[in-house]
């Protein structure tokens, strides 16, 4: 079985007869059987386990999956931030990155992108956020940090809204969205890295009432009180 195995999967039709030929000076019962398929209902029985049993350790021996415990979650890149809803997604990994997971629990999902013309980039990223789309109930894509020129920005929003055609449970936020006491737009604010706080802020800004602006403000105020402590020793 192993070698017919073998001979059908990188033998060309040639090469097969060649490879019968010898194989026949060795086991000319077996040879026979492979080129008339010629199986008992025995040999038949053994086989079929075998390819069953193959399957099964095939499965057990793949890498088991994280399930997120999260019901609303943030996905970006270089947040640089401690949450268990928050999940950060290296440029190296971007392509597999979802398969990882298990998300069954997660039913909202926001994805922090950087607003780039850099299509190898750009495209990476809009795989990514279809990937999670077919996961969860809700997507959002909240766009941060600017990496494109000011009169692009428009360009690359149209690019993301093309994503709603394909999955309907994507929502895109408008990079010009005017936030803030000055009505800035929102691609202007300053999002620096390391800071949840700061994060929490700047969502709060882009998807106000959103399920997971409540569950970062949480654990912003979880904190709080150890870095009173740390502070008064």
């Amino acid at each position: 079985m192993k070698c017919e195995e073998d001979f059908r999967k990188k033998l060309g039709k040639s090469e097969r007869l060649e490879a019968l030929r010898k194989f026949a000076g060795i086991c000319p019962t077996w040879a026979s059987k492979i080129m008339r398929n010629d199986w008992t209902e025995e040999e038949l029985e053994w086989r079929e386990a075998a390819e069953s049993l193959k399957k099964e350790v095939m499965y057990r021996n793949q890498p088991q999956k994280a399930i997120i415990q999260e019901k609303y979650i943030l996905v970006g890149q270089r947040m640089g931030l401690k949450s268990k809803a928050v999940f950060e997604v290296r440029t190296a990994t971007i392509s597999t990155w979802k398969q990882k997971f298990g998300w069954e629990k997660v039913e909202k999902a926001v994805v922090l992108v950087e607003w780039t013309k850099d299509d190898k980039q750009l495209k990476a990223l809009v795989n990514l956020v279809e990937e999670i789309a077919k996961e969860v109930w809700e997507l959002v894509v909240v766009p941060a940090r600017m990496e494109c020129g000011y009169d692009e920005v428009g360009g690359v929003t149209e690019t993301w809204q093309k994503v709603r055609k394909t999955a309907l449970n994507v929502e895109v936020v408008d990079p010009m969205t005017p936030v803030g006491p000055k009505k800035m737009p929102l691609i202007l604010c300053d999002l620096k890295p390391g800071s949840l706080e700061k994060m929490m802020e700047y969502l709060a800004c882009a998807i106000p009432g959103h399920s997971l602006v409540d569950r970062l403000r949480a654990d912003v105020e979880d904190s709080e009180p150890k870095i009173k402590k740390h502070r008064a020793n």
